[in-house]
């Protein structure tokens, strides 16, 4: 029979064997003559089935179909009545003579034959198991491969398309649709077991900065708005939320709002920096007048609150000293408060400064001109730190655990997405990594990992201990713009310009990396909504311990402040 085949014929029957044969061995074996038979005839044989066909078409046990045997038609006309008959039996088995219930009615009106149906029926039952293997996929790859070569030869437009890489990407699509999908619903069994209840209280205009306060256990929350005012409440009482207190002395915008165990501690827009006291907060204890220009950070020395260093718009840093002062100013229910003047005018920067840092040797400033410089507390300039490629907006100084042990860090992050470890002491770098592609919006730190969102709507988890991106947080569609970490649980809360915040879990991801040393792709836990403006700031409140978490309160910029509480 073959004799009598044309040259034509000929290569159509190899082009089909060359489909069949996956491992290119010039041989059909069981798995292949399976596939065969589901993709071509429509029917799923078993093993024994298989072994039986193969034994009839090659007229012997145990040995493969080669393309003699294959391009004998008899062979294929042996397979194709093989299964016929299986496919016969199982109708009689599959619909019994009597009358079929409603929905198989139903199902008929959209599947005609038997055949089909009965077919549709074992994929469905096999589906999550069969997707999983490219054994099912390569044939109709292949073809359509073939299509797809054949197209381009004809109009040179289309590029060829490879099995495997074919196959994966469909894979991955069909696993994110897959786990987008069981995402949403575990998000809201978390969200149900998690979050006990949301709240909000609205304002009179735009808010800037939001922070915590813990008073006799009970946490407050410290909101500063655009007109130079700061509300205290307390987030549990939910009836009226009324403020317990309002620090109104600045005339512009709040920029920042620090909390010591003595004092609050708030900056302008108008020049000026404000001390409050926290048992008596009507009025400001100092007031700090120096810059000339809007003041833009704050902070204290490490383990003395009565030392200031101020930063400004005029590109200059101030410092301060409260202790000498403090004895003389005793009347805090009048506004009879003390001016202090400014100690040692730090002169350097090009442009605003951003953050500040103080130790007791060392006073670090960073600034939007990319650079951070190093001072000693006689206002001496000792070293300007450079390479980054971006403006300066998040700095900490912090002790990270590296595989040789606790280490002292100043980690800086820039608008050009990279994180860098500088040496407090000697201002050497340590380390240096790009982690975004777009500007970094905001950082937390614990001892191993660093934590950092962007606006690529992305957030990163850097490992110290490895050097490396560990994992990816996905589940904002926009900018973030805040991050929060809380280092007993491994669990990050992030803000962003799409109206929520999202609460990840990171433990399995640090013990993933260990093992493969590939950076994880981490879904939400689930989701905090409710606002319907932007979150522009965003802070974790933990309980007098400082370690269970108890509520995450953000502001937006609808006027309005978000509360939820966990269970």
């Amino acid at each position: 029979m073959t004799a009598n085949m044309t040259e034509k014929e000929l290569d159509e029957f190899l082009e089909r064997f060359e489909t069949w044969d996956l491992d290119g061995d010039g041989f059909l074996n069981d798995e292949e003559l399976r596939l065969l038979c589901q993709d071509d005839l429509g029917y799923f044989p078993s093993d024994d089935e298989v072994e039986d066909m193969m034994t009839r078409a090659t007229g012997s046990k145990g040995t493969g179909l080669d393309f003699e045997h294959f391009k004998n038609k008899r062979a294929l006309a042996v397979i194709r009545q093989y299964t016929t008959e299986r496919i016969a039996e199982q109708q009689t088995r599959f619909y019994p003579r009597r009358q079929p219930p409603n929905n198989l009615k139903l199902i008929f009106q959209f599947v005609q034959d038997l055949t089909t149906l009965q077919t549709l029926g074992w994929v469905c039952k096999q589906w999550a198991e069969i997707s999983k293997h490219d054994m099912f996929w390569e044939p109709l790859l292949r073809r359509r491969r073939r299509a797809e070569q054949m197209r381009q030869q004809a109009y040179g437009m289309l590029p060829a398309i490879n099995v495997r890489s074919g196959f994966k990407v469909w894979y991955m699509g069909w696993l994110r649709d897959h786990a987008d999908e069981l995402g949403s619903r575990l998000q809201e069994e978390n969200y149900k077991k998690e979050v006990k209840k949301a709240s909000c209280s609205h304002h009179t205009c735009g808010l800037t900065v939001v922070r915590t306060w813990v008073k006799d256990s009970t946490v407050l929350v410290l909101t500063g708005d655009d007109k130079g005012t700061v509300q205290i409440r307390d987030p549990t009482k939910t009836a009226e939320r009324e403020v317990l207190s309002s620090l109104s002395e600045h005339d512009a915008a709040i920029n920042e709002i620090l909390v010591t165990p003595s004092f609050i501690i708030t900056c302008s827009d108008d020049c000026a920096t404000h001390v409050w006291a926290k048992d008596a907060p009507s009025f400001p204890k100092f007031t700090l007048t120096g810059h000339t220009d809007a003041v833009t950070a704050v902070t204290v020395l490490e383990g003395d609150e009565n030392t200031l260093v101020t930063g400004s718009m005029d590109r200059n840093l101030l410092t301060w000293n409260l202790k000498q002062l403090a004895a003389t100013n005793k009347d805090t229910a009048s506004r009879n408060y003390t001016q202090v003047k400014a100690g040692l005018k730090l002169t350097g920067h090009s442009m605003k400064i951003t953050v500040i840092c103080a130790t007791p040797e060392r006073i670090f400033s960073a600034s939007t001109d990319s650079t951070i410089r190093m001072w000693d507390w006689k206002g001496k300039s000792l070293a300007t730190l450079t390479g980054h490629t971006g403006p300066v907006h998040c700095m900490q100084l912090r002790q990270l655990v590296s595989a040789s042990g606790p280490v002292d860090c100043l980690i800086s992050s820039c608008g050009g997405g990279v994180l860098k470890g500088w040496h407090p002491d000697s201002g050497k770098i340590w380390f240096s990594k790009a982690v975004h592609s777009s500007p970094i919006m905001s950082m937390a730190v614990t001892q191993e990992v660093i934590i950092t969102c962007a606006t690529d709507s992305s957030i990163n988890v850097y490992s110290v201990v490895t050097e490396s991106n560990v994992a990816l947080l996905k589940g904002h569609d926009s900018v973030v713009r805040g991050v929060q970490v809380d280092a007993a649980r491994n669990r990050v809360v992030s803000s962003g310009d799409d109206k929520m915040c999202a609460v990840y879990d990171f433990t399995n991801a640090l013990a993933q990396n260990r093992e493969t040393k590939i950076r994880a792709y981490v879904k939400p836990l689930y989701c905090l909504k409710g606002p319907k403006g932007a979150i522009t700031d965003m802070v974790l409140q933990h309980d007098a311990s400082g370690q269970k978490w108890l509520r995450v309160a953000a502001i937006c910029n609808d006027k309005t402040s978000h509360y939820w509480t966990m269970k």
